[in-house]
């Protein structure tokens, strides 16, 4: 019983090194969330808890506000306005920018 319990241990800790994880310190690290998120787009603009990231608004493309501390999307602006989807384009009209966007 314990080899098997052993092996489990061994497989999980393989797998957790071949994939790159390491020991989190439970800081969430919004730049490294936004270099593989948002990977085409300008350099992250920091305001209060916020952070823009503009990913080409000026020719259309998206323009995402998120939450510094989570990465969640706040609000998505710009090209990303242009959707049939309804309750995306009210988001669009009344968060664009977000209210907390004081910079």
């Amino acid at each position: 019983m314990k080899s098997i319990y052993l092996m489990a241990v061994i497989a999980i800790a393989i797998t957790i090194v071949a994939s790159g994880c390491r020991a989190s310190s439970g800081q969430f690290d919004i730049n490294s969330h936004i270099k593989k998120t948002y990977w085409n787009c300008d350099e992250p603009v920091f305001c209060n808890n916020l952070v823009m990231v503009n990913c080409g608004a000026d020719v259309d493309g998206p323009l995402y506000y998120l939450d510094k501390d989570t990465g969640n999307e706040i609000s998505s602006c710009g090209g990303a306005c242009f959707t049939a989807n309804l309750t995306k384009r009210e988001l669009c009209m009344t968060m664009c920018p977000p209210k907390e966007w004081t910079c």
